[in-house]
């Protein structure tokens, strides 16, 4: 008969699904807030947007600084 000897676990380890698997520290993640700020006001010929292309159209001016 043979005798199987059992190894400890450390205390960093823990039980998963059967599995010994090591904890992970936390990661520390950045917050960012976007906030949009009205500045100014433009005229808008078509007076309305009615597809995406309308909207990159008037996008656009902005977006070539």
């Amino acid at each position: 008969m043979r005798v199987y000897g059992m190894q400890p676990i450390n205390q960093s380890e823990i039980l998963e699904g059967g599995v010994a698997m090591r904890i992970q520290p936390a990661k520390r993640i950045d917050i960012v807030r976007v906030k949009f700020v009205k500045e100014f006001s433009i005229l808008y010929r078509n007076r309305r947007i009615s597809a995406l292309s309308d909207a990159y159209e008037l996008a656009k001016e902005f977006m070539e600084v």
